[in-house]
């Protein structure tokens, strides 16, 4: 997200009435060849250019989307914030971190240091829903629903294509377990069942 410090302000300004902590998360690179091959990708993969047959056109009018980004682009300093430095150069690069305190805070620190940044795919999902979400309850170790075993099979089925797309069956699995219950195990297994290759996080919320 491209804001000024304004805009930073409100933000923290509307999240702090509401009681919720805002954490930025700022990734700066200065590698010309990084910047260069990200545009490409980007331009080859993003649904905003789905439908743009040629490349080149695609290609210009990003460039021209960075450069009105550019102009107002202004870096955070203010609040909780996490800003990663040339991180994907391969020479080590630097993570600064401001005012982050608390253990949810602290793993996603851990999670950011310890992030793989070779091109790979990583999909960020919650466990399907489970016979507790339907009663209403936080927690437990209920099995999926229904909806649960649906979302499961789904996203499966979504990761395949997105495998095939990618040319990716070669990449191995991670599971990264913060919490467990009974729904995250029975929906793993479920997606399992479907022989998809993929690096998945499940958030458990």
């Amino acid at each position: 997200m491209n804001m000024t410090l304004h805009l930073l302000w409100i933000l923290i300004l509307v999240f702090n009435f509401w009681l919720v902590e805002i954490i930025f998360l700022e990734t700066i690179c200065n590698d010309e060849s990084i910047i260069e091959q990200n545009i490409r990708l980007k331009v080859q993969q993003s649904p905003d250019y789905a439908e743009q047959p040629d490349f080149e056109a695609g290609y210009r009018d990003f460039k021209r989307r960075l450069e009105n980004y550019e102009k107002v682009y202004e870096p955070v300093k203010e609040g909780s914030y996490i800003k990663m430095i040339d991180m994907v150069s391969g020479n080590g690069g630097q993570i600064q971190v401001n005012n982050i305190s608390g253990y949810l805070p602290g793993r996603i620190v851990f999670f950011l240091v310890n992030t793989h940044l070779t091109p790979r795919p990583i999909l960020l999902t919650r466990h399907g829903e489970s016979l507790d979400n339907v009663r209403g309850r936080i927690g437990g170790d209920s099995t999926l629903s229904d909806a649960g075993e649906l979302y499961a099979k789904k996203l499966a089925n979504f990761v395949e294509k997105r495998l095939k797309s990618e040319r990716a069956a070669s990449v191995s699995i991670v599971h990264n377990r913060w919490i467990s219950h009974c729904s995250f195990d029975y929906m793993l297994c479920k997606f399992e069942e479907c022989k998809c290759i993929l690096t998945v996080f499940f958030l458990l919320i």
